[in-house]
């Protein structure tokens, strides 16, 4: 386990000790000379909680980058933090960090959805 520092914009960050579950990034997808992509990056803590954080990153002359970071107790939790705010829709993005999650057994049950 490693010691981490994950930003939020507008909240203090979260300080804490664990391991990386999941990581992912839209830059990869677009080529190198993409000056805007995003990242997720999950994080499993010491004390069994989950950090869902996300960052929009830029190369733009006078933007910054974006942080974000989710505290989640469950499995269930953290695929609702990966969901969009504004339509609760999973990203492609996010579809691939739970791809990365499957390999997870407490997310084995929660990253597809199972019917009868």
């Amino acid at each position: 386990m490693e010691n981490y520092i994950v930003k939020r914009d507008g909240d203090r960050d979260l300080k804490f000790t664990g391991t990386v579950i999941a990581d992912v990034s839209s830059h990869s997808y677009r080529g190198p000379n993409q000056n805007r992509w995003s990242e997720i990056t999950v994080y499993r803590t010491q004390g069994g909680k989950y950090v869902v954080s996300t960052i929009g990153r830029t190369c733009w002359q006078g933007e910054h980058d974006r942080h974000g970071a989710t505290l989640c107790d469950t499995p269930e939790a953290v695929v609702d933090a990966l969901r969009q705010e504004e339509d609760g829709y999973l990203s492609w993005l996010a579809k691939t960090a739970l791809d990365e999650l499957q390999q997870d057994a407490a997310f084995t049950d929660v990253t597809a959805e199972t019917i009868d």
